[in-house]
């Protein structure tokens, strides 16, 4: 190769180039991804324990009470290599959309005088994923992502010993896992669990007579199940289409040496600036 913008390579050159693949293959890092979306199919049903604990003129209590609800939503993630098995995954969208319920609690219960009862409403109850965290894939395909953000959106309304309504967005930090289970170009998450929830209602909301409303969300996920499509991603350097990139797209890459056919950087002619393209995007 007399430069890195001839038309043709010697035979020197390619074994140089060759050379340089060998010395760095083994150290090349991958950037080959592939992207999944998917969504809570449509039996997915999530079990919903509420925790309230009230304090109010009468002093402070808490109960809780459970309710089985749909689960809707989307869930997107990035896998790295590009093809199973994965190593990595970071998951980039998470909105899980809870089914509508009201919840009745028990408070301030005095032996034989009875309670305070209240019905606790919520809807529009989503917890939304605000920003991308990342997992390793396990061998059996368990992610773990630990300490995300999420937002926690609610409208609720409180009915009996005291009334009011109003909505919260509380953001909380908290542990999502599940299992990835790849079927041809099918991508499911099941075994899916996320560690509690806390909101807490703006005082400007609250019923009268009550200073203090927390709601503990504890949403167990084992009947939630997220599926989808997942593709490798594309990457101009991988010539040959089959998904790594690696010796072939070098020998298409000299195959077509000067002229556009595997141009990947744009500049109208395949040379050398190609070639490093093909290096940096090496998968190992």
């Amino acid at each position: 190769m007399s430069n890195c913008a001839g038309t043709s390579m010697s035979s020197v050159g390619l074994v140089l180039a060759m050379s340089i693949v060998c010395a760095m293959g083994a150290a090349m890092p991958s950037h080959a991804t592939s992207t999944a979306n998917m969504i809570a199919t449509s039996s997915s049903t999530a079990t919903v324990t509420i925790r309230i604990d009230i304090t109010s003129t009468l002093g402070s209590s808490n109960d809780t009470d459970t309710r089985t609800v749909s689960v809707t939503g989307p869930c997107s993630m990035a896998l790295s290599p590009n093809l199973p098995p994965w190593a990595t995954s970071d998951l980039t969208q998470l909105n899980l959309v809870l089914g509508n319920a009201v919840y009745s609690f028990d408070f301030f219960c005095i032996p034989f005088l009875g309670c305070q009862h209240m019905d606790l409403a919520l809807s529009n109850l989503r917890i939304t994923l605000a920003a991308p965290v990342g997992s390793p894939v396990a061998t059996n395909g368990t992610v773990f992502y630990n300490d995300g953000q999420y937002l926690v959106h609610t409208d609720y309304s409180f009915t009996g010993f005291s009334t009011g309504s109003g909505s919260s967005d509380t953001v909380n930090p908290s542990d999502f896992s599940g299992r990835l289970v790849a079927t041809g170009q099918s991508l499911k998450m099941d075994q899916c669990a996320m560690s509690p929830q806390m909101v807490s209602i703006p005082p400007d909301s609250l019923p009268s007579g009550v200073s203090a409303v927390t709601l503990t969300i504890t949403t167990n996920l084992a009947n939630t199940i997220f599926q989808g499509p997942w593709a490798p991603d594309t990457h101009p350097a991988d010539l040959n289409g089959d998904g790594t990139i690696g010796g072939l797209d070098l020998t298409a890459l000299f195959a077509a040496w000067g002229t556009a056919e595997a141009d990947i950087n744009g500049d109208g002619t395949s040379n050398g600036l190609d070639m490093t393209e093909i290096l940096s995007a090496w998968t190992p």
